[in-house]
Protein backbone atom coordinates (compact mmCIF):
# COMPACT_ATOMS: atom_id res chain seq x y z
CA UNK A 1 0.00 0.00 0.00
CA UNK A 2 1.16 3.66 -0.90
CA UNK A 3 0.62 6.94 0.69
CA UNK A 4 -1.15 8.07 -2.86
CA UNK A 5 -3.14 5.44 -2.75
CA UNK A 6 -2.22 2.39 -4.31
CA UNK A 7 -3.02 -1.00 -3.36
CA UNK A 8 -1.26 -3.55 -5.39
CA UNK A 9 -2.43 -3.20 -8.53
CA UNK A 10 -5.43 -1.32 -7.41
CA UNK A 11 -5.66 2.72 -7.25
CA UNK A 12 -7.97 4.61 -5.51
CA UNK A 13 -10.01 6.70 -7.24
CA UNK A 14 -9.30 4.28 -10.54
CA UNK A 15 -10.04 1.53 -10.03
CA UNK A 16 -13.56 -0.29 -10.62
CA UNK A 17 -15.00 -3.26 -8.39
CA UNK A 18 -14.42 -5.16 -11.60
CA UNK A 19 -10.75 -4.42 -11.08
CA UNK A 20 -11.36 -5.66 -7.73
CA UNK A 21 -12.40 -8.89 -8.28
CA UNK A 22 -9.77 -9.92 -10.85
CA UNK A 23 -7.12 -8.36 -8.37
CA UNK A 24 -8.86 -10.36 -4.67
CA UNK A 25 -10.68 -13.08 -6.59
CA UNK A 26 -14.98 -13.28 -5.60
CA UNK A 27 -15.80 -11.30 -2.56
CA UNK A 28 -16.95 -13.67 0.42
CA UNK A 29 -19.48 -10.65 1.10
CA UNK A 30 -21.25 -7.92 -0.31
CA UNK A 31 -23.74 -5.08 0.95
CA UNK A 32 -24.66 -1.38 -0.47
CA UNK A 33 -24.61 0.82 2.32
CA UNK A 34 -24.82 4.75 3.16
CA UNK A 35 -22.47 5.54 6.36
CA UNK A 36 -25.43 8.59 7.42
CA UNK A 37 -22.91 11.29 6.79
CA UNK A 38 -24.88 14.37 5.02
CA UNK A 39 -23.72 14.45 1.13
CA UNK A 40 -21.70 11.41 1.21
CA UNK A 41 -23.18 8.86 -1.09
CA UNK A 42 -23.49 5.47 -0.46
CA UNK A 43 -20.75 2.38 -1.13
CA UNK A 44 -21.01 -0.72 -2.00
CA UNK A 45 -18.63 -2.87 0.13
CA UNK A 46 -16.57 -6.27 -0.75
CA UNK A 47 -15.38 -8.39 2.18
CA UNK A 48 -12.51 -10.50 2.32
CA UNK A 49 -11.47 -13.03 4.26
CA UNK A 50 -15.43 -12.80 6.07
CA UNK A 51 -16.38 -15.09 9.17
CA UNK A 52 -19.56 -14.82 10.92
CA UNK A 53 -18.80 -14.64 15.09
CA UNK A 54 -21.12 -14.13 18.03
CA UNK A 55 -19.22 -11.00 19.11
CA UNK A 56 -17.98 -8.95 16.38
CA UNK A 57 -15.43 -7.21 16.38
CA UNK A 58 -15.00 -3.42 16.81
CA UNK A 59 -13.57 -2.10 13.11
CA UNK A 60 -13.87 1.68 12.19
CA UNK A 61 -15.01 0.27 8.62
CA UNK A 62 -17.92 -2.36 9.59
CA UNK A 63 -20.40 -2.13 6.44
CA UNK A 64 -21.18 -5.30 6.63
CA UNK A 65 -24.30 -7.72 8.66
CA UNK A 66 -23.91 -7.67 11.96
CA UNK A 67 -21.96 -10.84 12.86
CA UNK A 68 -19.83 -10.81 9.81
CA UNK A 69 -16.48 -9.30 10.18
CA UNK A 70 -14.06 -9.47 7.61
CA UNK A 71 -9.97 -8.91 7.14
CA UNK A 72 -10.25 -6.99 4.16
CA UNK A 73 -12.89 -4.72 2.79
CA UNK A 74 -12.68 -2.62 -0.36
CA UNK A 75 -15.32 0.23 -0.57
CA UNK A 76 -16.51 1.16 -3.90
CA UNK A 77 -17.98 4.77 -4.12
CA UNK A 78 -21.70 4.01 -5.89
CA UNK A 79 -21.80 7.37 -7.66
CA UNK A 80 -18.34 7.63 -9.19
CA UNK A 81 -18.04 3.57 -9.16
CA UNK A 82 -14.39 3.85 -8.38
CA UNK A 83 -12.64 2.16 -5.48
CA UNK A 84 -13.06 4.67 -2.37
CA UNK A 85 -11.43 2.91 0.34
CA UNK A 86 -9.91 0.01 1.63
CA UNK A 87 -9.44 -1.50 5.07
CA UNK A 88 -7.83 -4.42 6.36
CA UNK A 89 -5.94 -6.24 9.46
CA UNK A 90 -4.62 -8.62 7.13
CA UNK A 91 -0.83 -9.19 7.72
CA UNK A 92 -0.73 -9.67 3.99
CA UNK A 93 -1.22 -6.06 3.42
CA UNK A 94 1.87 -3.85 4.41
CA UNK A 95 3.25 0.06 3.39
CA UNK A 96 5.94 0.23 1.18
CA UNK A 97 8.09 0.71 4.11
CA UNK A 98 7.15 -2.93 5.29
CA UNK A 99 4.32 -1.59 8.28
CA UNK A 100 1.86 -4.81 8.80
CA UNK A 101 -0.90 -5.16 10.95
CA UNK A 102 -0.24 -6.87 13.98
CA UNK A 103 3.57 -5.68 13.77
CA UNK A 104 4.42 -3.73 17.31
CA UNK A 105 4.20 -0.37 17.28
CA UNK A 106 7.84 0.49 17.80
CA UNK A 107 8.71 -1.58 14.96
CA UNK A 108 6.23 0.49 12.66
CA UNK A 109 7.42 3.60 14.13
CA UNK A 110 11.28 2.46 12.88
CA UNK A 111 9.71 1.98 9.89
CA UNK A 112 7.78 4.85 9.04
CA UNK A 113 10.11 7.21 10.76
CA UNK A 114 7.55 8.78 12.37
CA UNK A 115 5.70 8.24 16.06
CA UNK A 116 1.57 7.74 16.32
CA UNK A 117 -0.37 10.86 16.76
CA UNK A 118 -2.95 9.10 19.21
CA UNK A 119 -4.06 5.44 19.89
CA UNK A 120 -6.08 5.10 16.62
CA UNK A 121 -5.05 7.11 13.56
CA UNK A 122 -1.75 6.73 14.51
CA UNK A 123 0.08 7.85 11.52
CA UNK A 124 -0.58 9.02 7.85
CA UNK A 125 0.65 11.18 5.07
CA UNK A 126 -1.37 11.26 1.84
CA UNK A 127 -4.41 9.06 1.72
CA UNK A 128 -2.45 6.47 4.00
CA UNK A 129 -3.41 5.59 7.65
CA UNK A 130 -1.84 3.15 9.91
CA UNK A 131 -4.20 2.21 12.32
CA UNK A 132 -2.51 1.31 15.71
CA UNK A 133 -4.43 0.12 18.85
CA UNK A 134 -2.83 1.08 21.82
CA UNK A 135 -3.96 0.95 25.92
CA UNK A 136 -3.35 4.93 25.86
CA UNK A 137 -1.25 7.45 24.39
CA UNK A 138 1.21 9.77 25.50
CA UNK A 139 2.25 13.11 23.85
CA UNK A 140 4.26 11.92 21.29
CA UNK A 141 4.46 8.25 21.39
CA UNK A 142 2.01 5.22 21.49
CA UNK A 143 2.24 3.37 24.41
CA UNK A 144 2.22 -0.08 24.24
CA UNK A 145 0.47 -2.66 21.32
CA UNK A 146 0.58 -3.05 18.27
CA UNK A 147 -0.74 -1.80 14.22
CA UNK A 148 -4.43 -2.59 14.13
CA UNK A 149 -5.42 -2.01 10.15
CA UNK A 150 -3.95 -0.19 7.22
CA UNK A 151 -6.70 2.05 5.98
CA UNK A 152 -7.18 4.54 2.44
CA UNK A 153 -9.73 6.38 1.66
CA UNK A 154 -9.97 9.00 -1.71
CA UNK A 155 -9.68 12.71 -0.87
CA UNK A 156 -11.52 13.73 -4.01
CA UNK A 157 -14.52 11.22 -3.63
CA UNK A 158 -14.80 9.67 -0.26
CA UNK A 159 -17.79 7.45 1.24
CA UNK A 160 -17.35 8.76 4.66
CA UNK A 161 -15.53 5.94 6.53
CA UNK A 162 -12.21 7.98 7.70
CA UNK A 163 -11.93 11.72 6.66
CA UNK A 164 -15.49 12.93 6.46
Amino acid sequence: MTPDGRIGALRIDVSTAADVVRFAGQPDDTVTRRTGWPDVPPYHALGYGCSHEKKPKYDPAAPLAPHVVCQSVYYINARTRRLAAFWSDSPSFQTVRGTTPGMKQPAADRRERGTPGGPWFAMGRGLLLILSTCKSAAPGRCVGETVGALALESRHHPVGLLFT
